[in-house]
């Protein structure tokens, strides 16, 4: 019976995660979409063409988007999966790789 409480707990858990991130990019879109623009042309046109103009800038902040998204669902399965302990040391350690990281190319 425990462990059947335990399966319910894990996929309550992955169910919030993915519907967090669904939430964030329905928000996300919507803000986009109903966004003013100039003129009185068609919102949709408008939008359609600006993603068009802005091919670069649009796969700039689409690989940090999935890069945290990948890093949300990673933290999920390690908390699913390691102590609370191993946790705290992992994440300790992600401070540290990022400084490095950042020193190494940033220099």
């Amino acid at each position: 019976r425990g462990s059947g409480t335990a399966v319910t707990a894990i996929g309550n858990a992955r169910a919030v995660v993915a519907l967090a991130l669904l939430a964030k990019l329905v928000v996300s879109c919507a803000l986009f979409t109903f966004e003013a623009v100039p003129g009185n042309g068609s919102r949709l046109a408008a939008r359609v063409q600006e993603v068009k103009d802005a091919r670069l800038t649009l796969v700039s902040t689409a690989v940090p988007a999935l890069l945290y998204t990948m890093g949300d669902v990673l933290i999920v399965a390690c908390q699913q999966n390691l102590s609370m302990t191993e946790i705290q040391v992992t994440s300790k350690f992600g401070v540290l790789i990022t400084t490095l990281i950042w020193t190494i190319v940033f220099r």
